[in-house]
């Protein structure tokens, strides 16, 4: 026979917090087609994130092609929301939970030409 040890009333005591915050996000791959998970990058968390656009009309319009793609270099201004779970001490690292992109207000296009090599 086998006998579970643990306490479940101690295995579920972390707590959850709801966060609205403005951030530019490098977008690291993006999602041509539905609305499936798109992976970024946070410049004020600094943290790779993934989640969804729930922007409907900009995710549509950029899948559409109305708005050109993003670049590797390219950064979105979004406000995001996104829960972190924070585990009983000693028990794990507080995570980043339900990532959603609810707004994008612009995308700051970095068009510096490479370097040329002298031939």
């Amino acid at each position: 026979k086998w006998r579970f040890g643990g306490k479940p009333r101690e295995m579920f005591l972390g707590s959850t917090e709801s966060i609205e915050l403005n951030d530019k996000l490098y977008v690291t791959v993006s999602v041509n087609e539905g609305n499936s998970v798109w992976s970024f990058r946070s410049i004020s968390l600094d943290k790779r994130l993934s989640g969804r656009i729930t922007h409907k009309e900009w995710l549509e319009r950029y899948q559409d092609g109305l708005i050109p793609a993003i670049g590797p270099k390219d950064i979105i201004d979004a406000k995001i929301t996104f829960d972190i779970y924070t585990p009983p001490k000693g028990k794990g690292q507080p995570q980043i939970r339900n990532l959603k992109v609810i707004n994008i207000s612009n995308i700051q296009r970095n068009n510096g030409l490479q370097y040329e090599l002298d031939t």
